[in-house]
């Protein structure tokens, strides 16, 4: 196996997303003018070494044992939890790598404000319910300013005033006139639809491109004085790497050969994408390379961004191709991380804050076909088991509310909210619906505090109710 582990982004590296939602590879007809982009702590990928032609039962040697002029392997990347990617369509920068495993914007509630004076810290009297339904997430804003995402479990629009009931109860009653924020909801999703994204990574001495990229495993951690931090990691068919270099000697705009300067090709693969930048009066191009890199000359596909192919003059600066990147908003603030159980059914619940934790999603997507050897049979994903959660939390809780938490503590499965930041437009809420804890691990206590850790996972598969769902406020 070949290893490489690209540069930390901590100096402010980015990855470049671009979702396909019905391809397993990246086709160079599908190059994106635009896509998301994280912050990126690392990321490294692997390679499977290709194998020879293998010969089929009549002994031709007609089948081969990899997909000629793709590489395919996995790869992981620990990235920065954003909370906004962007905000002009309908994919947050981090959420879209779980599509596939999430449906996006299941459900976008309308705002709407709570009303009456009979709401409680579970059931909230509004003045509509119109456009809320089981299973969004709504934000409800305390007396500090602070939003606090919920799941709905109960609509009522029968009532006077409508109310819904939500599922892990409150640690105040939200004031008459206060605003019920909406959400978009994202839950697990039940077909088998095919989905791949491609990943963009800029080095200081180059660039690189997986595409047919899918996640299967996935890994939210936060904790000490970090900001939360998504892992991911999978494997993907397609690759391509370049490194800056310059044309020698000029092209027109039909010729499917450039020659680039001197050993310039040797940090070229077949794959690649490449941006040839604008001089003169001509413009900016990007090609595909599609054919195998063993000398500077470079066969290459044409206008491959859609702008047109142009005349290029020697010299002209050769570049990795990039989408035009789009990242807002900060990463989240690990003290912002705050996770509720609700531990009986009369209403009662502990908010916990979380000192340090990990939550760890587990399962979504598999390949369809993923050994060597048949070329035709290398495209599709379907769906593995039912996603399991484990939740892991270190509380430093005052003495009478862990208590309180301990006199109620059982094996039952319990809903939980692990949410991350307090301002409405950069909260990320994850709802886990049936979580089982077991035994507390107390690590000491004082005489008004105790320190403990949880660990918690989800109960078999799915009976009518997602184990988890995703939402942004």
């Amino acid at each position: 196996m070949s290893q490489t582990k690209f540069e930390s982004g901590i100096s402010g590296g980015l990855v470049f997303i671009r979702l396909q939602a019905a391809n397993t590879y990246q086709t160079p007809g599908e190059i994106p003018l635009a896509a998301n982009a994280m912050s990126v702590r690392e990321i490294e990928w692997e390679w499977d070494r290709p194998q020879k032609p293998r010969a089929d039962q009549n002994r031709t040697m007609a089948k081969q044992g990899s997909i000629r002029g793709m590489a395919q392997g996995t790869f992981r990347m620990l990235a920065d939890l954003i909370p906004s990617g962007n905000v002009a369509n309908e994919w947050d920068g981090q959420l879209l790598f779980l599509t596939g495993i999430f449906d996006d914007a299941v459900t976008t509630p309308t705002a709407t404000t709570v009303s009456g004076a009979g709401s409680t810290v579970q059931i909230i009297d509004v003045t509509s319910a119109a456009a809320i339904a089981v299973g969004d997430t709504v934000g409800f804003t305390d007396t500090n300013g602070n939003v606090w995402g919920r799941r709905v479990t109960a609509v009522d629009t029968a009532a006077t005033p409508d109310n819904i009931t939500i599922e892990c109860p409150l640690t105040f009653t939200p004031a008459t006139g206060s605003a019920v924020t909406a959400s978009k909801s994202y839950a697990l999703s039940n077909t088998a639809e095919d989905t791949a994204f491609t990943l963009w990574h800029k080095m200081t001495h180059g660039g690189v491109r997986l595409g047919g990229c899918v996640i299967n495993s996935y890994k939210f951690v936060w904790g000490n004085n970090d900001s939360p931090m998504l892992e991911v990691a999978g494997f993907f068919r397609e690759f391509g790497q370049g490194r800056p270099s310059t044309l020698d000697g000029g092209i027109d705009n039909s010729q499917t050969t450039m020659d680039v300067a001197s050993t310039d090709w040797k940090g070229i693969t077949e794959g690649a994408i490449l941006t040839i930048e604008a001089e003169g009066a001509n413009t900016a191009e990007a090609v595909y390379v599609n054919a195998a890199v063993t000398s500077a000359t470079l066969t290459i596909e044409r206008n491959k961004d859609g702008v047109g192919a142009s005349a290029h003059a020697g010299s002209a600066v050769v570049v990795v191709y990039e989408p035009t990147p789009t990242l807002a908003g900060n990463p989240l603030p690990s003290d912002g991380a705050e996770v509720d159980v609700n531990l009986v059914d009369a209403a009662a619940s502990s908010q916990l804050e979380s000192e340090s934790g990990s939550l760890e999603l587990v399962g979504g997507v598999k390949e369809r076909v993923r050994g060597h050897g048949d070329p035709y049979a290398i495209q599709g994903y379907i769906k593995s088991s039912d996603l399991s959660a484990s939740l892991s939390i270190s509380t430093w809780a005052e003495k009478i509310t862990w208590d309180y938490f301990y006199r109620h503590y059982s094996a039952d499965e319990r809903p939980c909210v692990v949410q991350f930041g307090t301002t409405a437009g950069a909260i990320f809420v994850i709802n886990l619906a049936r979580q089982v804890f077991d035994d507390p691990k107390i690590r000491g206590n004082s005489d008004d505090h105790v320190a403990a850790t949880l660990d918690s996972t989800s109960r078999g598969s799915r009976t009518g109710t997602s184990i988890a769902s995703i939402a942004t406020l």
